[in-house]
């Protein structure tokens, strides 16, 4: 997936809903950069699947943790933020742009959140946890169609899901649990216009509006918050009634106020991650 990093280059409403919040409860001036991490990642799930090739952005500072996926190395020396106060989320806008979702997130860390609606621990290895990710993934989505059938909601006999950001373990959990059409779109141009699972991977640039109001359930990576396509996305859903969930390693910390704009469900998943073995804490929040 390409992603364009520079503030110049890229933005999005609700990033900047976000950091006006944190401005107005006086957390970033207070708080100062303890660590930053690039993490290259590598990464096939299994033989013959998607080769992933990203860079992990991990930020903490004084007041907790965060992070965000990247598609290319950041620019400058990132050891030259740490130990660093930001008196504005303003100064930061030199900034890589995924850099600024790490730090941003790390700052909602100390936020009060509600419970979330569901939480479960996942433990093993990668493989294992990404099949139950999966499947937490296919259960939500099954929950708000039958919510959407229960209002007669559906906009066709056999529902529509549509991925954005596809991930073929969520495609291969759903195609055989219930009849249903399935859309991928992606922007990264390894897998755009090539047939993968069955189905092909559709140019998300092109195709996102076209699948959209086809789609009873969209299925949207967080990182679309880095990317500065979250908000335009979830404007498209309400603007075509379509359902929506974030699965979110990207702003994990972040991801819950999505609700606030329009998502139906949000995943959350902390850092580390389910690709690396050991423990992944996952959280569901639902509008």
């Amino acid at each position: 997936m390409e992603c364009k990093t520079s503030k110049q280059e890229i933005g999005d409403p609700i990033f900047d809903w976000l950091a006006a919040r944190v401005s107005g409860e006086k957390k970033l001036e207070s708080s100062y950069v303890k660590g930053i991490w690039n993490i290259s990642l590598t990464y096939q799930p299994l033989p013959g699947e998607r080769l992933f090739r990203y860079e992990v952005i991990l930020a903490q500072t004084d007041l907790g943790q965060g992070a965000s996926y990247a598609s290319s190395t950041p620019s400058g020396d990132l050891s030259a933020l740490v130990g660093k106060r930001f008196g504005t989320l303003e100064e930061t806008e030199a900034l890589d742009y995924p850099i600024r979702v790490a730090l941003l997130d790390s700052i909602y860390a100390s936020f009060p959140l509600r419970n979330p609606d569901y939480e479960t621990l996942l433990t093993g290895i990668s493989s294992d946890k990404a099949l139950s990710r999966a499947q937490m993934i296919y259960l939500e989505t099954s929950r708000l169609l039958n919510i959407r059938k229960s209002k007669n909601a559906l906009k066709k006999e056999i529902p529509t899901i549509l991925n954005i950001g596809y991930v073929s373990k969520f495609r291969n959990v759903m195609k055989d649990q219930f009849p249903h059409d399935f859309l991928a779109t992606d922007l990264y141009e390894g897998i755009v216009g090539k047939k993968v699972d069955g189905i092909t991977i559709e140019d998300g640039n092109s195709k996102n509006e076209e699948f959209m109001k086809k789609s009873d359930v969209a299925i949207i990576t967080g990182m679309t918050i880095a990317t500065g396509t979250l908000s335009p996305l979830l404007e498209m859903a309400r603007k075509y009634n379509t359902s929506v969930i974030v699965f979110a390693e990207t702003g994990y910390n972040l991801a819950p106020y999505y609700l606030n704009f329009g998502a139906d469900a949000v995943i959350c998943e902390e850092f580390p991650y389910y690709i690396f073995n050991g423990f992944s804490n996952i959280k569901v929040y639902r509008n």
